[in-house]
């Protein structure tokens, strides 16, 4: 005890004599709290800077180098890691949301529709139907667009929605969601008064000339006779009567005299030819539409069930669809026991049930996913990895082939003739030929 007590006392003398610290001393526990918060504070900047922000840093730096828009496929393998397999690169889990299409989202651009105050002349797109249709009559206009831009022509588009139908509201609305590009279009614009005016204004002016401005099929000369009428139209040295002054002038048009009326859908030979166009200006945003996703070695089967739907006009209009025994003995004939299928419908009823137990007794593990919303739909068929396969006369699963990266088996009917979007097609696009597969059936 004297001992301890002798080094104890010569210890304080030490410290008697050692000169005091200038070491701020953190005595009282709200100083303690706030050095705790400022350490925290400052680790979670590092932090961010680190991971978000040397992503655009990185596409910043890359951008100064070559050009200041980087390409689809590019920005696609800016971030790629090279250990991956690229075919798993945009890849969720189930009930996850996809990481590197999300983390992709901010590279691409965004595409601006020029004023009518910028532009000779107006495009009016006719829009129908649901989500589908919408984008394929929207690719139609924004096809001819830039066809007009090619002559020299510069034009802005106009979306007037169908009038005879509610069935636009939600595709707008679904369409706002997830196609940042659409986001700056007014739906009802052409519904305006501005429209019926213009209508008769270009009757007025143009006369027979004005009615060579509607395209309503798909046909080469129609469309060709439509672009020929707008650029005589629109150039100054043509005798015609040029377009009215007035009408650019005022900051409150939205539609310009001359106008074209496009009241069609893009076909195949127009998603080929702006293929690199439309992956920018129809880029779909993951981040904000996605839910749960496939299984890597899961096929996506859309079952759209337009007899649900339509009721008994589906088969005499041409909506006809392979049934479910054709569709686990044929369509899927080469799946062994144990492989697995995704059945994807919007209507979760007995006829969706039909297929999921024609392909069970195959030995195919199958699940139906259903209930979720249109986007969650279009993002999980989309977002297929080993394959996606649907009808050919359905523009919902048409579109989410279109801008997926998976392999595709497109089937028709004979009986789909009547609807006119169907047949096998040549792509020029190499990756469009390469993933694609038609494939022809006789309903039994």
């Amino acid at each position: 005890v004297l001992h301890h007590d002798l080094i104890k006392r010569d210890t304080t003398a030490m410290n008697l004599s050692r000169p005091k610290s200038k070491r701020l001393r953190v005595s009282r526990p709200w100083q303690r709290l706030l050095w705790v918060a400022l350490f925290v504070c400052t680790f979670m900047s590092c932090y961010r800077n680190f991971y978000f922000d040397g992503d655009q840093r990185t596409l910043q730096s890359s951008s100064k180098k070559h050009m200041s828009i980087l390409s689809l496929e590019e920005s696609r393998s800016l971030f790629r890691d090279p250990n991956d397999d690229p075919n798993r690169a945009s890849v969720g889990h189930r009930g996850e949301p996809s990481p590197t299409r999300a983390k992709n989202s901010s590279l691409h651009r965004m595409i601006k529709n020029p004023s009518a105050q910028e532009s000779n002349a107006t495009i009016v797109v006719q829009l129908s139907g649901e989500m589908g249709n919408n984008l394929q009559k929207i690719a139609f206009g924004r096809g001819l667009q830039l066809m007009a831009r090619e002559r020299g022509v510069e034009t802005n588009l106009v979306f007037r929605h169908q009038e005879t139908s509610d069935k636009w509201t939600l595709a707008r609305a679904l369409i706002i969601q997830c196609f940042p590009n659409l986001r700056q279009f007014d739906f009802e614009a052409g519904n305006k008064a501005e429209y019926r005016n213009r209508v008769i204004e270009q009757k007025i002016k143009y006369g027979s000339k004005g009615e060579q401005l509607k395209i309503q099929n798909k046909q080469d000369d129609t469309i060709s006779t439509a672009m020929d009428t707008l650029e005589q139209l629109v150039n100054p040295s043509s005798h015609l009567v040029s377009p009215s002054p007035e009408t650019a002038s005022d900051p409150n048009t939205n539609i310009r005299v001359p106008f074209l009326y496009a009241d069609a859908m893009a076909g195949h030979d127009f998603l080929d030819r702006f293929r690199d166009d439309f992956l920018e200006f129809f880029w779909f945003d993951d981040e904000a539409c996605c839910a749960q996703q496939p299984d890597l070695d899961e096929s996506v089967f859309h079952f759209r069930n337009f007899k649900t739907e339509l009721s008994d006009a589906a088969d005499s209009l041409g909506f006809q669809e392979l049934g479910p025994q054709q569709t686990a003995e044929e369509l899927f004939g080469d799946l062994a026991i144990g492989d697995k299928v995704a059945i994807l419908s919007r209507f979760k009823n007995d006829d969706a049930q039909s297929y999921v137990r024609a392909l069970e007794a195959r030995g195919v593990q199958v699940r139906l996913v259903s209930g979720q919303t249109p986007v969650h739909d279009f993002c999980f068929l989309k977002n297929a990895r080993k394959e996606m396969v649907g009808s050919e006369i359905s523009t919902f699963f048409a579109w989410a082939a279109y801008l997926s990266d998976a392999k595709v088996r497109s089937y028709f009917l004979d009986a789909n003739q009547k609807v006119g979007r169907m047949g096998k097609y040549e792509w020029q696009d190499p990756s469009l030929r390469k993933r694609y597969r038609y494939e022809s059936y006789t309903a039994l």
